[in-house]
């Protein structure tokens, strides 16, 4: 029973925390989700889907960014900005990220 407490307040403690993102100029961003937010997110990118505003929001404060600090130090976010910033087609220059939003 006492390990169902701890790990019902490890949860709750790391949906709470918010993921930091630092911007080219210094200002910071919170995006606040869990990791199951971050890998919607992720998924988003492979797949045909439309999505939200905000979901579209958060991507392009992704690619913008330049660092992240994530609850637990994991590194889910900078996978996403590699992936956002990769050429899609080869090419040298990133591709704009054009989804349908809802």
């Amino acid at each position: 029973m006492k390990l169902h407490r701890r790990l019902e307040a490890l949860e709750k403690r790391l949906i709470n925390e918010p993921t930091i993102l630092t911007m080219p100029d210094g200002t910071t961003a919170i995006m606040n989700g869990d990791v199951d937010y971050l890998r919607h997110l992720l998924g988003g990118i492979f797949s045909n889907r439309p999505i939200s505003s905000g979901q579209a929001k958060h991507l392009d404060l992704i690619r913008h960014s330049t660092e992240s600090r994530e609850p637990d130090g994991a590194h889910l976010v900078d996978l996403i900005r590699a992936l956002l910033n990769s050429p899609a087609d080869g090419s040298e220059q990133p591709t704009e990220f054009s989804r349908p939003v809802q």
